[in-house]
């Protein structure tokens, strides 16, 4: 079903994984950081991978039904998208870049992350996901963004070599999303992963431009695959082998590729989310 799955796992997890495509995970909410404090209506514990990330406890508790949630007090926001918040190490005074940033889970958090001499760019390539994207942007109250509409070719052309971190969520064969019922079986076909993948290192190529000497690129997926994945990372270390390092972040080891260093993984079967990479 994915190929060379067992340089990634046991032997012996291969069909509790399998099992645990088709279930759906805890819900996962994260508070927007300037209401901290404001009371969650339930009961959460942290998101081990992402501290400011909360779980919801109690699975039938709907977080999108409390007047908190109205009033912008949280984001729900499955618990592996949190995963490349956690490796971007965002500083108050970064320029940021989210190349593909609808719906706007993880671009809000960034905005949240960043202080008033901060600026996010949030491009989204489609044009009919940016009313969302908006939307999710205006229920941080801030106002240190931009919203963008352009291909990745152009906003590179545009502005080179000008953002501290990048963060490249690219669209993706979506191989996480089953137990969500927003994609199928036919995700794992191995022409839909080769096209996804291709379009990925095409993204990836562009991305890399945007980045300022010293600043750092993410690439996240909400799949499985590793023609998508660490693959990237290999084809790009492979082409600029002397301006491009792994970052390794230390308190994510335990989530660490066993095939490439510098990518994270997260399991449905092991981590009780519908499984992302990074």
């Amino acid at each position: 079903m994915i190929d060379r799955l067992d340089s990634l796992i046991h032997p012996s997890e291969i069909e509790p994984f399998i099992n645990s495509l088709g279930m759906r995970p805890s819900k996962s909410i994260r508070p927007r950081l300037d209401r901290a404090q404001s009371t969650i209506p339930f009961e959460t514990r942290p998101v081990d991978w992402y501290q400011q990330g909360l779980r919801v406890v109690d699975s039938s508790i709907r977080p999108g039904g409390y007047l908190q949630y109205a009033a912008a007090d949280y984001y729900i926001q499955d618990s592996g998208s949190m995963l490349p918040l956690a490796m971007l190490g965002i500083k108050p005074t970064d320029w940021v870049c989210d190349l593909c940033a609808a719906p706007g889970g993880k671009a809000s958090a960034i905005s949240e992350a960043l202080g008033p001499e901060g600026m996010l760019l949030a491009n989204e390539v489609i044009a009919s996901r940016l009313d969302v994207l908006r939307y999710t942007l205006g229920r941080t109250g801030r106002a240190n963004y931009v919203v963008s509409n352009l291909d990745c070719e152009s906003l590179a052309e545009i502005l080179p070599g000008r953002f501290d971190a990048v963060l490249v969520d690219v669209p993706c064969s979506g191989q996480s999303l089953i137990g969500r019922q927003r994609q199928t079986e036919s995700s794992f076909a191995i022409n839909h992963v080769n096209h996804c993948a291709a379009r990925a290192k095409r993204i990836l190529s562009n991305a890399l431009q945007l980045v300022r000497p010293g600043g750092r690129l993410i690439l996240s997926t909400c799949t499985f695959s590793i023609q998508e994945n660490e693959d990237q990372v290999a084809a790009i270390l492979a082409s600029y082998p002397e301006s491009v390092s792994i970052l390794q972040v230390g308190n994510l080891h335990h989530w660490e590729s066993p095939i490439q260093p510098g990518c994270y993984r997260l399991w449905p079967h092991r981590d009780d989310c519908s499984g992302a990479f990074a």
